[in-house]
């Protein structure tokens, strides 16, 4: 079982990504198994995780590519079926970034959740790989240690 990230890892991981993007909220997702995904995230009023099956996570927010994402948030289900939409919808986000989290340990996909309306510039999604490097401080850690 994975255990989720830190919620000191969340926020050091959340400040990092914050100097670059200015994100609303930040969420780490993982395969737990075939059929689900772990879903931790970081918002303003503190952090938490969903368990939810493959079919209700978007393609965007999926591990697996190697190029950073970009896409409005009407791009996502928001309705309660659809958790990590209907979340975003409710904290402000207007706008997902994703990029994979390199490194030892399952497949990680990093996203952030921006209150701005339109996408990164391409010299801030330069600057986000910086965000990689952050990976040793989050995985395997537990929320509340």
């Amino acid at each position: 079982m994975l255990e989720p990230p830190s919620r000191s890892a969340l926020a050091h991981l959340k400040e990092a990504a914050t100097a670059v993007a200015g994100p609303g909220m930040l969420g780490l997702v993982r395969g737990v198994n075939d059929n689900r995904y772990s879903v931790a995230y970081a918002d303003p009023y503190g952090s938490g995780e969903y368990i939810v099956e493959a079919r209700d996570l978007s393609d965007l927010l999926k591990p697996g590519s190697e190029r950073v994402r970009q896409a409005d948030l009407a791009s996502l289900d928001m309705t309660p079926a659809h958790p990590v939409g209907w979340f975003c919808f409710f904290n402000g986000v207007r706008h997902i970034v994703a990029l994979d989290l390199h490194g030892p340990g399952p497949p990680t996909n990093l996203w952030l959740g921006l209150t701005g309306t339109g996408p990164l510039a391409q010299d801030r999604l330069a600057r986000l790989p910086c965000c990689r490097r952050r990976r040793r401080h989050v995985a395997g850690l537990a929320v509340g240690r």
